[in-house]
């Protein structure tokens, strides 16, 4: 959420200069916000400044740098805040509590950073397909193989959505046909791209392999591929229009079990009342 507003705001600042100091105060109260959510999230913080920059750019030097502390001001008080309380927790102010869960496996060994488990992620984060059942209800199952081990490394790995199943994603592969290079629509996806990687590889090194750490960059990707449909839309092809609409349906029926389901296994869980009414109404056969 805080990601999103500090987006919303960075790309509408100096729309209106008589809100323009509230706009730069709220972004870097948000900005903040999102790394102590998430820490990893401060790797964001690239698409975000890619705005602040290009709506800058139209500033004088002396200007530049007092909206900048404006924006600095917020997010280094709420930094100092997260580092003492860092501090007070972990007598670390760059521990989060990460290393200090409460879990069987041994989290120092799970947070080291390899080349191994980089690929890995990479591998499992793009190319891991869910399993398509149309005789059972809900006809699709995210993949659940569970292991501490990924080539030779130790690494935590579960129940994961690949980006190469989510169809709506697929419109990057007609990126170039639509936009220009010289685009900032192209530059945005770019900054996008690289954010993802950075993602995956913090993730899978310091967190593991699963779904719950994918969402973020899922979110990333999706407003991207997003934004290249809204450019075939400028361009009025019908057919191609009708093409992605297709796209569209696909991927919301093939991430609404899966939504759905969640870890709990929610619509797999026949204990539950709802879930054999569900599954009852679905399957017409039974």
């Amino acid at each position: 959420m805080f990601l999103l507003i500090s987006l919303n705001i960075a790309i509408r600042l100096y729309d209106n200069f008589k809100f323009n100091n509230i706009k730069l105060v709220l972004l870097g109260i948000s900005l903040a916000l999102c790394v102590l959510s998430k820490p990893t999230f401060i790797i964001y913080y690239i698409l975000v400044l890619y705005f602040i920059i290009d709506k800058m750019s139209g500033l004088e030097l002396t200007e530049k740098i007092k909206d900048g502390i404006k924006i600095l001001i917020p997010l280094i008080l709420f930094g100092i805040f997260q580092m003492i309380l860092n501090y007070i927790r972990f007598d670390n102010i760059l521990e989060f509590g990460a290393k200090y869960q409460l879990t069987s496996f041994n989290m120092i060994n799970c947070m080291k950073i390899s080349f191994g488990k980089i690929i890995a992620g990479f591998l499992e984060y793009i190319f891991r397909i869910p399993e398509i059942n149309p005789m059972k209800f809900p006809f699709v199952f995210i993949n659940t193989n569970t292991s501490l081990v990924s080539i030779n490394e130790v690494l935590y790995e579960h129940r994961l959505y690949g980006l190469i199943g989510i169809p709506i994603l697929w419109i990057f592969l007609f990126k170039n046909s639509v936009i220009k290079k010289g685009d900032k629509i192209n530059k945005f996806i770019i900054c996008s791209l690289i954010c993802v990687c950075l993602e995956i590889v913090v993730n899978t090194c310091f967190g593991g392999i699963c779904e719950a750490y994918s969402i973020d960059f899922k979110l990333i990707l999706c407003i991207s591929a997003i934004i290249i449909f809204f450019k075939f839309l400028e361009n009025g092809n019908i057919e191609k229009n009708r093409l992605f609409a297709y796209i569209s349906i696909i991927t919301i029926l093939l991430m609404l079990p899966i939504s759905f389901t969640t870890e709990c296994n929610f619509l797999v869980n026949y204990k539950n009342d709802t879930t054999v009414t569900l599954k009852n109404f679905f399957e017409f056969w039974t």
